[in-house]
């Protein structure tokens, strides 16, 4: 719950001032600080702030998500987006564009939270050579340009199907409105690789950890 949410009923409370509204899914008319109302309609305590009602609803969730390949992707030297079409969970009301198109401003195969802070990352992309050796490196990328870089790894092997995987943790400030970060795999062999799908192979995660 944020601060000024529970320092206004604190204060409120211990002088006596607060006034307890009916339950009701209407907001009442008063802007008096450190009044309480229960709002039936979401089943969350809001205080007023003096110019309005803040609800416990806006603190209790914290943005994350985890998307997912579910399928094999296919990628040529160079750098390719990953096409996470798939998702595990979407919770606090952030975007996933699912599809290989910009949408709304948004990149391809992205996440787009609706509340500003830092959000812990985490990436983990598998691949599967197929020439003899193969270098591989996930980036995360944020509004389209690169933002950090996991450890590059080596495939080799390639005749007994040798996957690895290539990782990357790391924490991003997105603004809640425009911000939005995709997974990058960077395949730097002469040939073609793929990246292995499946919910627990090729994934992208981010959950809020401070807001701004």
């Amino acid at each position: 719950m944020d601060s000024e949410l529970l320092y206004a009923i604190a204060t409120q409370s211990q002088q006596g001032s607060t006034a307890y509204y009916a339950p009701s899914s209407t907001p009442p008319a008063s802007n008096t600080a450190g009044d309480l109302w229960y709002q039936t309609d979401t089943g969350y305590l809001a205080v007023n702030n003096g110019s309005g009602w803040l609800s416990a609803s806006m603190y209790t969730t914290n943005p994350s998500v985890r998307m997912y390949t579910p399928t094999n992707q296919t990628v040529a030297a160079g750098s390719s987006v990953v096409s996470f079409n798939a998702v595990t969970y979407n919770f606090g009301g952030g975007t996933t564009n699912l599809t290989g198109s910009t949408v709304n401003g948004q990149g391809p195969y992205s996440y787009n939270p609706n509340v500003p802070g830092v959000y812990a990352v985490s990436i983990s992309i598998m691949g599967q050579a197929n020439n003899n050796p193969q270098l591989q490196q996930a980036f995360l990328y944020k509004n389209g340009a690169a933002f950090s870089a996991g450890p590059p790894i080596t495939l080799r092997s390639p005749s007994t199907g040798d996957q690895n995987s290539s990782t990357l943790s790391d924490h991003v400030y997105l603004n809640g409105t425009s911000d939005y970060i995709q997974a990058v795999f960077y395949n730097n062999g002469a040939n073609t690789l793929a990246l292995v799908g499946a919910a627990n192979n090729t994934w992208m995660s981010a959950v809020l950890v401070a807001r701004d």
